[in-house]
């Protein structure tokens, strides 16, 4: 896989991602509101802002609705924008531009929603700041933002399952049937009760993804067969926890990673 193609696939899922976030928020906007649960009021509780030209301009906008409301429109149009540019194959300015743009927005948002992000939230910067950096034409810039996204994705997995592998909930076998029982992150309620039923498929498969997040660095050994079928897993497990789980956004992001990162590996 070349480089540009490596770069258009990360740019076209980063948009897809972008746009599935930012009209999900728009679709929940009413929760940003006077009484909602990430009001300006709300927020304000987890976080003291300065007295810097940039803070009141950050209150400001977080206690406006009607601005909060135009920022999340921009945050569609990006995407959007960024697609259409790819299609019709406009200048790599452009691009580079629309994507300094989204950008700025993905990180006001994070910095907005505080306790309603996650870490598809989180990837989704770093794959936006990656792929603006790889656009560059210095050597050196463009290389760290090729081994930032992939550098990012393989401690995703590996951090993650060493925090499960101390997890005790996870080592017993618990963790999963317990995750897909819930009313926030079960989308396969049938799944949770299946695994509630039968404690060992439930262990088999709690293992079975502390396997496979820790030993994902495994595709720094540089051996082509072991990364390609290490990537392949991985890409699997996101679509695997994007449909049990609910996660609408997080295989676009977390796939988003994936081009660059077979670029780089491969």
């Amino acid at each position: 896989m070349s480089f540009q193609v490596a770069l258009q696939l990360t740019i076209a899922l980063l948009s897809v991602a972008t746009l599935v976030r930012a009209l999900e928020d728009w679709l929940t906007r009413a929760e940003y509101g006077t009484g909602g649960v990430m009001s300006a009021e709300v927020t304000a509780l987890q976080r003291a802002w300065g007295r810097s030209l940039l803070s009141r301009l950050l209150f400001h906008i977080t206690s406006s609705h009607k601005l909060l409301n135009l920022c999340m429109l921009m945050r569609i149009a990006l995407p959007i924008s960024l697609l259409l540019a790819l299609s019709l194959r406009q200048s790599s300015g452009l691009t580079v531009g629309l994507l300094a743009a989204n950008l700025l927005f993905a990180v006001f948002f994070l910095l907005r929603c505080g306790y309603g992000a996650d870490g598809a939230d989180q990837m989704l910067i770093v794959v936006n700041c990656g792929a603006l950096l790889a656009t560059s034409s210095n050597i050196i810039v463009h290389r760290t933002g090729v081994w930032f996204i992939t550098l990012q994705l393989i401690l995703s997995f590996f951090v993650a399952g060493l925090a499960k592998l101390f997890g005790r909930e996870w080592r017993s076998g618990v963790a999963m049937a317990g995750i897909l029982t819930t009313a926030r992150y079960s989308s396969s309620p049938w799944l949770g009760a299946m695994l509630v039923r039968r404690p060992v498929i439930s262990q088999a498969l709690c293992w079975a993804v502390i396997s496979v997040e820790t030993l994902f660095p495994v595709v720094l050994l540089g051996i082509p067969t072991l990364t390609v079928a290490t990537l392949i897993g991985g890409l699997l497990f996101h679509v695997s926890v994007a449909f049990t789980m609910g996660l609408n956004n997080f295989m676009y992001t977390f796939a988003a990673a994936y081009p660059i990162s077979v670029y780089a590996l491969l």
